[in-house]
């Protein structure tokens, strides 16, 4: 699901622990106290494939080593803002994934080529 993007501006990517909801503003996502959780950009992490309206990864995507459990991330948003849990921002698409839990240690990534959106 998503919202409607206008202008162009610097893309997140968030993890989330449950759905982040459909209204914009990101709700269940990973906590930061003491976690070293952050969103990450996704600046030229996409080739674009204008005729099929395919974006598809084309570089690793991977957040910091995880200092606390993140718990049993369900979905991913991508989202205008790179500050996290804020109101400030606005969610412009967001999906369910399998599930994968991030214990203290862990490094979440998704890899090259293992993220792709279809574009309207």
């Amino acid at each position: 699901e998503g919202n409607a993007v206008t202008g162009a501006g610097a893309l997140y990517i968030g993890l989330f622990t449950g759905d982040p909801g459909t209204d914009g503003t990101p709700v269940n996502e990973v906590t930061t106290t003491l976690s070293a959780y952050t969103r990450q950009p996704l600046v030229g992490a996409f080739t674009v494939d204008p005729a099929l309206r395919v974006a598809t990864s084309n570089a690793d995507i991977t957040w910091t080593t995880a200092t606390a459990s993140w718990g049993a991330i369900t979905h991913i948003a991508i989202c205008n803002t790179g500050t996290v849990n804020t109101t400030a921002g606005t969610i412009l698409f967001h999906t369910a994934i399998s599930s994968v839990t991030v214990g203290n240690g862990d490094q979440a990534k998704i890899s090259l080529g293992n993220l792709t959106l279809t574009l309207n």
